[in-house]
């Protein structure tokens, strides 16, 4: 009797890591004020005590001021216009670059990498495995861990670029009066509007958002629309300015229909509105009105009054930004309804003062875009 020769088992089937779940966590602002520092100016002004010899409103008055009232208010002002601010910059980088999101972010792409490497190592120990199938599985498991990890880099990419965003804003590196911060939102358009942005990385994306202060899912959105087959050519997403009284600036971003896609506000980033030294307005009620301020000469009023007066302003400003400022039907659509305009009022006024020739054709595609006759 011939002896039974027996069957290998078979090569049991190593299972692939499974992927990681492609969830971004929340990230939660720092509050960079705990960071800001300011020391007091050198007093140079002459000790007044308020009462006794030499003090009081004689005493202040001795000292060519109208009464101890006006010595302390000007003491005061010299004060504070003679201080010196200073920003933790050591201590705010480190808290932005190490909330809770950005470890587990990084934990996550260790974590992955940890079990892909546990993964090969079973692979390559497997005697059961020909060198084909081995070399198979390896390339299973390299390939899905590297889709794997590259989401959760940019996911990190992400926080990341919040961050930075965050630290910038705090050291008034987004200032939409300064030149150079105008230029790089200029060239954020042009990059838009040329199309150049269809195809950015994550990466490319993220150098973007800590450029200009914009967040990437507000750039991602309007990618989102610039990518899409039926944006018409030459109507890419429009990027739309606004500082209200406390200096805020909001960045609008807006598709062809004048639909606001997103949006962010920079705290501080433009100049807030005075009246005689007072600020305008007492919660954010805008001064920008399409680009014109229709606050800064006024005295200092109520955030239900301002509004009120944005709204009457708007018909006079659209018809400035339309005839003077060459304002496309798209961008004034996207700016002025939020100013309680319909969009029949709108193309009524940009109708009767483009500058631009219309053609029969472009009337009809305006009207049945935004459904106004």
């Amino acid at each position: 009797m011939n002896p039974v020769t027996p069957v290998p088992a078979p090569a049991p089937v190593m299972p692939i890591t499974p992927s990681v779940a492609p969830t971004t966590p929340a990230a939660t602002p720092v509050d960079m004020s705990q960071f800001e520092t300011t020391t007091p100016g050198i007093n140079t002004f002459p000790n007044i005590p308020s009462s006794g010899s030499g003090g009081g409103d004689a005493g202040a008055q001795a000292a060519g001021f109208s009464d101890y009232a006006d010595y302390q208010n000007q003491q005061a002002a010299a004060s504070r216009a003679s201080a010196v601010p200073s920003f933790d910059l050591i201590g705010a980088t480190n808290a932005v670059y190490n909330t809770p999101a950005i470890q587990a972010a990084n934990k996550a792409i260790s974590d992955r990498q940890q079990a892909s490497a546990d993964a090969q190592a079973n692979i390559n120990d497997n005697p059961f495995y020909s060198d084909a199938e081995r070399t198979g599985q390896l390339s299973k498991e390299t390939t899905q861990a590297d889709n794997d990890i590259t989401v959760q880099q940019n996911i990190l990419a992400n926080l990341n670029s919040q961050a930075a965003i965050q630290l910038n804003a705090a050291q008034g590196q987004y200032n939409i009066d300064d030149t150079a911060y105008q230029q790089k939102l200029t060239n954020f358009q042009n990059l838009v509007s040329s199309g150049a942005l269809d195809n950015a990385s994550a990466s490319d994306l993220a150098g973007m958002a800590v450029s200009t202060g914009i967040p990437i899912s507000m750039i991602q959105s309007m990618q989102s629309v610039s990518k899409a087959k039926d944006t018409p050519a030459g109507q890419s997403p429009q990027l739309i300015q606004s500082t209200d009284n406390q200096g805020n600036l909001t960045l609008l971003a807006v598709d062809s229909n004048g639909t606001v896609l997103n949006q962010t506000t920079i705290a501080g980033a433009g100049k807030a509105a005075t009246y005689k030294g007072q600020p305008v307005g007492d919660t954010p009620g805008g001064n920008s009105t399409g680009g014109n301020s229709t606050g800064g000469n006024s005295a200092p009023v109520s955030a239900t009054k301002q509004a009120a007066a944005d709204k009457a302003a708007a018909p006079s400003s659209l018809t400035e930004d339309v005839k003077n400022n060459k304002m496309t039907l798209g961008t004034a659509m996207g700016l002025y309804q939020q100013y309680g305009m319909t969009k029949q009022k709108i193309y009524d006024i940009y109708v009767s003062n483009t500058p631009y020739k219309q053609s029969d054709a472009t009337k009809a595609n305006d009207q049945a875009t935004y459904g106004v006759k």
